[in-house]
């Protein structure tokens, strides 16, 4: 075997390994943003999810005797025309809690984030509440079933529209 053979195959060799280090290199970067991407997928999803959950529960929390700061909380936590329609009827509902003395607790059932596209979302919950007036101070149960419209400000996720689903 003469020197040139051995020297090229040798290069043969270094270029091989050379194109190898470069498919290793880029599957690793390719396998990193895969990871990284489905990562801060999950991570939107549990924000949006854990904001829904707790606006359900917000949404449904009703003490006469502080009823202003439960409106504040759930005016807190919205946006777009939700936040304006309940703006808009807060006083009233503020005055007819205070007056029928309505006391109600909420029991999250169950949630899920029904879509998420970038910065809105939408989060189906069901809430079973217990609610106790001066019509009925024995307390009545209510099963409600609700479709939240999440928008995100900001580092928050809001919620911009209710429906309940009968």
């Amino acid at each position: 075997m003469d020197r040139n053979s051995f020297t090229r195959r040798q290069a043969t060799g270094m270029s091989v390994l050379a194109v190898l280090a470069v498919l290793a290199l880029t599957a690793a970067v390719v396998c990193g943003i895969r990871w990284n991407s489905t990562r801060l997928a999950e991570q939107s999803r549990a924000e949006v999810l854990a904001a829904g959950r707790q606006a359900a529960v917000d949404l449904t929390t009703v003490h006469f005797s502080s009823a202003k700061a439960d409106a504040q909380k759930v005016l807190g936590e919205s946006s777009g025309n939700f936040a304006q329609l309940f703006t808009q009827n807060v006083d009233s509902y503020v005055g007819n809690v205070e007056t029928a003395a309505v006391v109600s607790r909420p029991e999250l059932v169950e949630a899920a984030v029904k879509s998420l596209d970038g910065d809105t979302a939408e989060v189906m919950a069901a809430v079973t509440i217990t609610v106790t007036n001066k019509l009925s101070p024995n307390g009545e149960r209510r099963d409600y079933r609700m479709l939240e419209w999440l928008e995100r400000t900001g580092d928050r996720w809001l919620v911009s529209r209710l429906d309940f689903i009968p």
